[in-house]
């Protein structure tokens, strides 16, 4: 978009740039006017939309290469790659004529064909399946279907599919081997089939059985907009809300390992896209629901038709595929609003006022201009891919103004869809189980919209597929806001920290119960530990410091009582100086106590320096102190790049010795100590010392729990991992606790049905049962 930028009027850009919501009308409406007469504008638009001039349409003649490359492969032995070959030829082979369809239907023979050889047996009868929809007549995907569907033991089917191959078969020798096959098989059909329930089907059931409460009203508060509260007590885990997407697009990365319907992982046996080569899918069904009409069931008080979201992209046009995330899905709510009839006096107001926040007046000079750019080019794209549908769309200035504001407010109002990836329950190699967040697609939830933010919020959002799933992760009153998390909350980032994204993100200054006061945890979080080593004050960094409002809420603690000590704490500590190394522990039932006060002891109005304990108020050199913390943490993560990436030799003594460098540094729970706690951890488990990685990850784990409670899914993470490798050092006892915890923790965040999931959870729970 550099080059339309470049090729705008100076005088115009800048009035672009200055613009607001008051004068966008008039500004959108003069760049129409230019563009109409710059022919390079005209030349993009011809490549976004135009599929003659892209590379997303369907291409025989790329189908005809990738199917030589798979061909090849094959001839050579490479299954593996000749999967990928002939998924990429799915990808491009066009079906409109007869002749294509009975080539793309050799296509999927080839594929299953490759697959029966990785023993991907499931997918082998799906693609024979697909390839006998295409073509009726080929006997091959007949025979290979009947021989896979023997294999399942699925053997009345497979006996019907032989004798429909035999049919077709024209060759004597080809008959001879059909005939030979259907012998063997009835000779096998010993065991009745058994009714199986398809992958897509258990996908398609949305609802748990978590207990729905729902109880749930829209409130205006003057400090934060509309926003949801409760109606009734609710206890913690209970589902408040389900929800389908309104409009829901794919991130660009995950283009090629993810559906782009339900944005689960596609399976060897891809479905590509009948009109373009970008869109693969994980099933027919998933492919039927995003270029045709289906109806989705919701659990709530309505039934909604699912509109097909794809169809106006498909054929070929790139610009879906150039153009932004956040732009696309804007343009997918536009259509999804023509289509019930909402347009045009309702495009900007298609979601309730109560969420028409696009904060385009905030917005930098450079992204005003970007964005204004970007609308206008969409509009021009939905106008064209939209002519034989709705003639009434027209490019004018007042639609895309009306698109800016859109896209202003999707970038501040959709959801990202996460999705968790945890170790292949199959392999039995892997010890330490690593759970990640993936974040797979932008959607927007009307009523998830709604939700208000809190740095320590009291519900939970998790997804399965393409749905919402909003729980509730503690106690709430009936009268009480239902707050979610946007961003780094509590535990996570330093009090400054948040308050910054949430600005730069959000565009507003976050007063949250948590950022209203001071927590422990923010104190903690990043601090050194006092020199006085019969002190539990903590020591701030000058960067921590750095806010004035932080500093502002830091006086506001009133002066402790009666000062706490560490052994009140029941905390052992490691001198900076003494040369000894103790692992530091706290009880739980002190766990629960820790509060900010219990690390600052000072009168109202004391200055407040970096370097200056809190409590007792010694002094640290803190140049020389954070010069120890920091290299020492950079030597520990290098440690284990080293031992993974390079097969380094790491001593045992040295991990330790770093260790007892940032325990007598680093406050008891400070987060980088967690860290390094972890990365031992694993280091350990990497050399094959499992029993001494077990206390390592109980420290961590304990650094969490007062960073951010005992009840945090990041607990859960790590206790997940803890019982993984004390089931590897013959612990019985710490496994099973840590993974019945871990459990409970995993069941108020997901619902009772988590295991799908995480199916290392239901693994390693089968194998401590065991």
């Amino acid at each position: 978009m550099e080059r339309i930028q470049d090729a705008i009027p100076t005088d115009l850009r800048e009035r672009i740039r200055r613009s607001s919501t008051s004068d966008l009308l008039v500004v959108c409406s003069t760049l129409i006017e230019h563009l109409h007469t710059t022919m390079l504008f005209h030349q993009l638009l011809e490549d976004l939309v135009d599929p003659d001039y892209s590379s997303c349409a369907k291409d025989f003649n790329s189908a005809s290469t990738w199917k030589k490359d798979g061909n090849a492969a094959f001839g050579k032995g490479d299954f593996q790659q000749a999967l990928q070959c002939y998924s990429q030829a799915l990808r491009y082979a066009p079906l409109q004529s007869e002749e294509d369809r009975v080539s793309t239907s050799v296509l999927f023979v080839n594929r299953a064909t490759t697959m029966h050889k990785l023993r991907l047996i499931e997918a082998v009868e799906r693609d024979c399946t697909r390839a006998i929809w295409l073509n009726p007549s080929n006997s091959k995907a007949w025979y290979r279907r009947s021989r896979t569907r023997a294999e399942l033991k699925n053997y009345a089917e497979a006996i019907t599919d032989m004798r429909k191959a035999l049919a077709l078969e024209t060759s004597a020798h080809g008959r001879r081997q059909v005939a030979t096959e259907l012998e063997k098989i009835l000779a096998d059909c010993q065991i009745s089939p058994e009714n199986e329930v398809d992958f897509h089907e258990r996908l398609s059931s949305t609802v748990d059985n978590s207990e729905i409460a729902f109880g749930m009203e829209k409130v205006w508060a003057p400090e934060k907009g509309w926003g949801l509260h409760s109606r009734e007590n609710l206890k913690r885990g209970s589902l408040v809300l389900f929800e389908h997407p309104y409009a829901a697009v794919i991130l660009k990365e995950f283009r090629n390992t993810a559906c782009h319907f339900c944005f689960e992982d596609l399976p060897a046996d891809l479905v590509p896209c009948n009109g373009c080569n970008i869109a693969v899918y994980c099933s027919e069904v998933c492919k039927d629901s995003a270029i045709s009409t289906a109806i989705l069931s919701s659990s709530g008080n309505c039934t909604e038709t699912q509109w097909p979201e794809h169809r106006h992209e498909c054929g070929g046009p790139s610009w879906p595929t150039v153009l932004p995330t956040e732009v696309v899905l804007a343009a997918r709510i536009v259509v999804r609003s023509i289509s019930e009839q909402h347009y045009p006096n309702d495009l900007y107001n298609m979601w309730t006022e109560e969420v028409s926040c696009h904060h385009y007046d905030q917005l930098s000079t450079t992204d005003k201009l970007d964005l204004v750019v970007l609308a206008t080019v969409v509009a021009y794209c939905l106008e064209s891919c939209l002519k034989d549908v709705d003639q009434t769309f027209k490019v004018t200035g007042n639609i895309v103004a009306k698109l800016v504001l859109l896209v202003a407010k999707v970038r501040v109002t959709a959801m990202a869809i996460v999705h968790t990836s945890s170790p292949d329950p199959s392999d039995s190699s892997g010890i330490l189980c690593h759970i990640e967040q993936i974040r797979v697609a932008q959607a927007i939830y009307l009523t998830g919209t709604l939700f208000n933010h809190s740095c320590d919020p009291n519900v939970h959002a998790s997804f399965s597929s393409r749905s919402l799933y909003v729980r509730t992760i503690k106690p709430v009153c009936a009268g009480s806001p239902l707050e979610l998390c946007y961003g780094p909350q509590v535990g996570d980032r330093f009090w400054t920290e948040r308050q910054k994204w949430l600005e730069s993100r959000y565009f507003f200054t976050c007063r949250c119960s948590a950022c209203s006061s001071i927590l422990f945890s923010d104190l903690a979080l990043y601090g050194l530990r006092c020199k006085n080593t019969s002190c539990f004050g903590v020591v701030l960094r000058q960067e921590q410091l750095s806010s004035e409002g932080f500093q502002k809420l830091l006086k506001t603690l009133p002066p402790s009582h009666c000062p706490i000590t560490v052994e009140e704490k029941g905390i052992e500590r490691t001198s900076a100086f003494s040369g000894k190394t103790q692992v530091e522990s706290l009880t739980l039932d002190v766990l629960g106590k820790l509060e900010a006060v219990d690390l600052v002891d000072r009168q109202r109005g004391e200055q407040i320096d970096a370097g200056k304990c809190l409590r007792c108020g010694c002094i640290l050199d803190i140049g020389t102190v954070s010069t120890v913390a920091d290299e020492n943490t950079l030597r520990i993560e290098d440690a284990l790049a080293s031992l993974l990436t390079n097969n380094g030799k790491v001593r045992m003594e040295d991990i330790l010795c770093i260790l007892h460098n940032l325990r007598a540094t680093l406050h008891p729970y400070n987060k980088h100590l967690a860290k390094a706690e972890d990365i031992a951890a694993e280091i350990f488990c990497s050399l094959g010392q499992f029993q001494a990685a077990v206390p390592h990850c109980q420290a961590s784990i304990q650094i969490l729990k007062s960073i951010y409670n005992k009840f945090h899914i990041a607990v859960a993470y790590e206790q997940l991992k803890l019982s993984s490798v004390a089931l590897a050092a013959c612990d019985w006892q710490c496994a099973k606790l840590n993974c019945a915890e871990a459990s409970s923790i995993f069941a108020v965040h997901h619902g009772p049905n988590y295991a799908q999931k995480f199916p290392f959870v239901e693994r390693l729970c089968k194998l401590l049962l065991e």
